[in-house]
Parts: C-alpha cells; structure tokens; sequence
C-alpha cells in the first residue's frame, strides 16, 4: 500500500497521539527557555517555558506538530500540569543560584482553561518548589479566553488571588476587543510577532504598536513585543517605549544548562529587575 502526504499526515499524528503516555511515562518531554528583556539596557527580566518533545524514533520534534495533538486528545492537561511543575522546579533551582528576581512564564491552553482545577494546580506548584506567586505569569491566548468569557473572568480572578501574573499571548491576531482588557485585567499584553515583523516596512503597523503600549500603560498593563529578530525592530521599540522584548535577536529557546551558561547564571540574580 503507498500514500501520498496528505494519507501519510493523519497516520503519523494517530503515532504520535498513540506514542504521548509512553513520552509522559519515560521523560521524553523537556523544556527550552527563552529570555525575555528590557529593550533599553536587554537586562533579563523573565524567561518562558516552551515544551518539546525528544521521540526515540522521529528526534526532536515542534510543539506546533504535537500540541494539537494533545489538545483534540485531552491528554493536555496531564503534559500542561508537568510543564507547570518542572518551569517551577527549574526557576527555584535558578533561584538558589542567584536569580532572585527571575519571572517564569508558562503556557496554558483553552483545553486547561476549561475546567476548574488550574488554579488549584498553580497554588499546590508554587507551594511545592517555594516560588512566589508574584514571579509566575500565566500566558492565555485570545481564543482560549473567548472560549467562554464567564468561565475564563473566574479563573483570571482565581489565579490573581493567589498572586499569580495574567498575560494575554499572541494580543492582536484575535478578538483583540478593548472591552475584554477591561473584563480580564491582565498584567501583561504580548504584541504577536505579526506585528512586530512589519514594524520596518509598514508605518501603519508601528502606529497601531505605539497605540497599544501606549493605552497599556494608561490601564496599568505591561507590554511585551514578541518575534523580535532584527536591530531595527528593536530601536523602533525602544522608541515607542515598549516594556520588554523577545525574539531571536535576543535569545533562541535554549535548554537550561546552555541557558546559564550563556548569561552566567551565578550573576543572573544581579541583572534581573534591577
């Protein structure tokens, strides 16, 4: 029997949904790291935790190929409960070598939004591993929360009781309603890399980017610009004082031990926040 690419994809995504418990059982999935700065001095202000999977077959594989995946299967919510545990078990190790004022940011999906169980989830890590809440910013996309808006308000409000950060991800390829900043509250918006690829080229769009930060720090909201891969994107947004940035240009997602080898994690604590 022979298939063509489109017969040959479902089949390898039925091999990978077929192969997620023996990766959840055996460490197969790991986290890279990557740094988000402020853009005047490109000190360190946090790090975000981003899922791979090392398959003993098929390598290292992206989690636009898996997370779809895990999503349709519900399987979701046992890898979002381990990404949680091991970025907080990564940041209180960062945290005893010095980098005090380190924020991690962790993902969380639609499919996790939906039930009642993620606060409760955030409150028993942060227990576990001794982080303070304050340095942990949960990132929910637009579409995750417009899924049901009443469900997704109380579990904002859940997880900002404990002391927890919000930030909505990928902020202007969605719904990107004014109304919903004032609904959700978050403490953090992040400009998708859409936007921040055209900040050269496209006046209008480096217009709009200024529009946002500037209504952001009205409302007391923090701005992160994501995608940012060149020196010219970045002084665009140091020019319109946007409050962090990330990208390529910046930081690749790298594992934790290139991580701190590269930044020297013994004076990590010495940069951040300050």
């Amino acid at each position: 029997m022979f298939a063509g690419k489109e017969a040959a994809e479902p089949i390898g995504d039925f091999e990978l949904e077929r192969d997620v418990p023996e990766a959840l059982a055996s460490d197969q999935f790991l986290l890279h790291y990557q740094t988000i700065h402020e853009p005047r001095t490109l000190t360190v202000h946090s790090t975000e935790a981003l899922i791979r999977w090392k398959h003993p077959r098929r390598g290292l594989i992206a989690p636009g190929m898996f997370v779809p995946i895990l999503e349709e299967t519900g399987f979701i919510a046992d890898v979002g409960a381990w990404v949680l545990n091991n970025a907080l078990r990564q940041l209180a190790q960062w945290r005893r070598h010095g980098a005090g004022n380190l924020g991690m940011s962790v993902n969380v999906s639609a499919r996790q939004l939906r039930g009642d169980g993620i606060a409760w989830k955030v409150e028993r890590a942060l227990k576990k591993f001794g982080v303070p809440a304050a340095q942990l910013e949960i990132e929910l996309t637009e579409t995750a929360l417009m899924e049901n808006p009443y469900h997704a308000q109380k579990i904002i409000a859940a997880l900002k009781s404990l002391g927890v950060r919000i930030a909505i991800d990928d902020f202007g390829t969605g719904y990107s309603t004014l109304k919903y900043l004032a609904d959700f509250a978050p403490d953090t918006l992040k400009i998708d890399r859409t936007f921040t690829s055209k900040l050269v080229s496209d006046p209008t769009t480096q217009t709009i980017v200024e529009g946002i930060i500037g209504l952001s720090r009205k409302l007391g909201i923090k701005v992160v610009a994501e995608g940012v891969e060149e020196q010219q994107q970045l002084d665009i947004l140091r020019g319109v004082q946007c409050d962090f940035v990330q990208g390529f240009f910046l930081c690749r997602p790298q594992p934790p031990d290139e991580l701190e080898r590269a930044l020297n994690v013994e004076d990590y604590g010495h940069a951040i926040g300050s």
